[in-house]
């Protein structure tokens, strides 16, 4: 009986058990890795945005917010100036104006040197443009109005005031600009979380129903082999030594090289057992020549005892006939001196009678024992044919 080898996914057959359950670990670690690298990749994305609005955008409004502010000072204090006609008091406001202009100098000089885009750069040349334009207008206000010139609040409605304005619009502008990018990176990190988020739940599904799959690929290309095996060892033990497991040659696994020993196995007992049948076959044939061989030993020997015992009865009757001699003889020995020879010469006779008498006793004695042998050497020939058919 041929059984098919059951390992049908041929790929794993140039892997040793070993080997496959190195590559399984090493692909649910690649898996791992993949999803491991993948989520550092997108937090960080995440991370960058977040310092690129905490660290850029909101600085920017905050140095944007401070300009604003010092812009605003700027104008408030020149009103005030222009207003007071108390030239003491007006000159008194001045350290206000200088420091309101030197923290909107610092602020700017730190935006400009902030990361800036194309449409952050056209802002900042913008703004400085402005600057340029109405620290100047500013200045001639307030040296008209400090000459008591009457046309110095006409030149701030028109000129000083509007362009001051255009200025603090532009900053507003400008601080438009940063929060909407703000609020833009903001939407492309919580993007980026929900990418990471679904990319991650979609290679952890990947990865564990490829390795459910790969785990389950390994443990047929194992199991299906070693229940053959043991379906083998169960039909050999049932004494069916004719079962072979057909074995792939180009299979080179732990569990191939099984199979192939236990065909060997296989093979070599029954090799063992046709031995086995063929010897016990010859002696059956011997132990039937021997038990004829006896029955005509046994038929002879009884044929010799019953001539024996015919010859005893014959040399019986001769004894008789001559001791009836001997008794004759001595009656007539009175009666010739030669008759005492003759006597003497039956006595001979009947003395070798005698002996040939006993020697005929130990022939029967002989022969009995024979009949023994014979009768031990029948029995132990017919036992040995029972112990040649069992053995067949």
């Amino acid at each position: 009986m041929n059984f098919p080898y059951k390992n049908t996914n041929m790929n794993f057959l140039r892997y040793t058990i070993k080997a496959r359950l190195r590559l399984g670990f090493g692909i649910v670690l690649l898996f791992l890795l993949i999803v491991s690298m993948t989520g550092l990749n997108k937090i960080s994305q995440t991370n960058a945005a977040s310092e690129h609005i905490v660290n850029v955008n909101l600085e920017k409004i905050v140095l944007l917010e401070q300009m604003s502010d010092s812009v605003h000072v700027v104008s408030r204090v020149v009103r005030s100036m222009a207003l007071l006609t108390d030239k003491a008091a007006a000159k008194r406001e001045e350290p206000k104006l200088v420091t309101a202009r030197e923290e909107y100098d610092r602020a700017f000089t730190a935006l400009k040197a902030m990361p800036l885009d194309a449409q952050g750069q056209a802002l900042v040349r913008e703004l400085a443009a402005l600057q340029d334009t109405v620290r100047p207008l500013n200045n001639r206000f307030l040296e008209m109005a400090m000459a008591g010139d009457q046309d110095a609040i006409m030149f701030l409605l028109e000129k000083a005031g509007p362009a001051t304005t255009q200025w603090q619009d532009r900053i507003r502008s400008f601080i438009d600009v940063q929060r909407d990018k703000s609020h833009q990176d903001a939407l492309n990190a919580h993007a980026a979380y929900e990418q990471a988020r679904y990319l991650m739940l979609g290679l952890t599904a990947f990865a564990m129903v490829g390795g459910a799959l790969f785990a389950f690929q390994i443990s047929r290309s194992i199991t299906q082999p070693l229940s053959q095996a043991v379906e083998l060892a169960r039909t050999v033990a049932a004494g069916d030594l004719t079962t072979h497991i057909d074995v792939r040659a180009d299979d080179r696994t732990e569990t191939g090289a099984l199979l192939r020993a236990l065909n060997d196995m296989n093979a070599g007992l029954n090799d063992i057992v046709s031995q086995v049948r063929q010897g016990a076959v010859l002696l059956s044939s011997g132990a039937t020549e021997i038990a004829n061989g006896n029955i005509d030993l046994s038929s002879r020997t009884e044929q010799q005892a019953s001539a024996l015992e015919e010859t005893a009865a014959s040399m019986e009757e001769l004894t008789a006939t001559v001791k009836n001699n001997a008794d004759n003889s001595n009656q007539a020995s009175s009666t010739a001196q030669a008759a005492v020879r003759g006597g003497q010469a039956v006595g001979q006779v009947v003395e070798v009678m005698g002996h040939i008498e006993a020697s005929s006793a130990r022939i029967v004695e002989i022969i009995d024992v024979i009949d023994g042998i014979a009768f031990q050497t029948n029995i132990l020939a017919l036992n040995a044919a029972v112990e040649a058919a069992r053995a067949g």
